[in-house]
């Protein structure tokens, strides 16, 4: 009997962008791929010249082959801006992106995706990816990650809405963590406008920093691709 081949650990790379507005201004790169966990070992990192951070070495294999597909897609995106540097994994686990870059890199099940950005013309970005959540989990999570009014922004979609809420708070901490040094939390910042155009406006509840403070508005984008809920938040200079 023939086996089955082995999938290849990563397919689908891409850098179309997924959002339906463009981003304002230029020198900003999103790569994006699906993975495939059973086919992760850790001889792919010397292959992709990836290496594996020492603190993953005990990891278990989803989160090595996370790890790994998040920054195929970060060694991509950099490339555009001619650097082949990768960034450091900091104690948080978060990145420390290389010189006159920032970034964002995230993953859901089984896609990854990372973005890239010049300081010439960006002062931070965040980006997200969840899978739908089902109308039983989103009813179950809501008090948790919005507040009362927030629900009435609802329009009669909650699994829709939660996921979305959840996504777009976890791009709002992944950009402005590393401008302000200050942890927060999702009731901390509050969606103020929504709509199905993929655009969406928070307000910060609380203060962050000298240049964060509450009540401050900040834009993000938005996009439903496959069963997932892609968010952006991006500060331009």
């Amino acid at each position: 009997m023939n086996s089955e081949p082995i999938p290849t650990f990563y397919t689908l790379l891409s850098n179309t962008w997924p959002f339906p507005t463009k981003p304002p201004v230029n020198q900003i790169y999103l790569y994006h791929c699906s993975y495939h966990v059973p086919s992760y070992h850790d001889d792919l990192h010397l292959k992709f010249n990836i290496p594996l951070p020492e603190q993953m070495k005990n990891a278990n294999i989803k989160r090595k082959a996370e790890y790994l597909a998040g920054r195929i897609c970060t060694k991509n995106a950099l490339s555009h801006l001619g650097i082949s540097m990768l960034p450091i994994s900091q104690q948080d686990r978060s990145p420390s992106w290389p010189a006159f870059t920032v970034g964002s890199i995230t993953h859901s099940h089984h896609v990854a995706a990372a973005i890239v950005a010049e300081t010439k013309f960006w002062i931070t970005v965040g980006l997200d990816i969840e899978l739908l959540l089902t109308e039983h989990r989103s009813k179950k999570l809501a008090s948790h990650i919005v507040n009362e009014q927030e629900l009435t922004l609802a329009k009669d979609d909650i699994s829709f809405f939660i996921t979305l809420a959840f996504s777009i708070k976890e791009s709002l901490f992944k950009a402005l963590f590393p401008i302000t040094k200050k942890y927060f939390y999702f009731h901390d910042a509050e969606i103020i406008t929504w709509d199905y155009s993929g655009e969406i406006t928070l307000r910060l509840l609380i203060d962050l920093s000298v240049d964060w403070k509450k009540g401050k508005t900040i834009k993000g984008l938005y996009c439903l691709k496959e069963g997932y809920i892609w968010s952006m938040i991006g500060i331009t200079q």
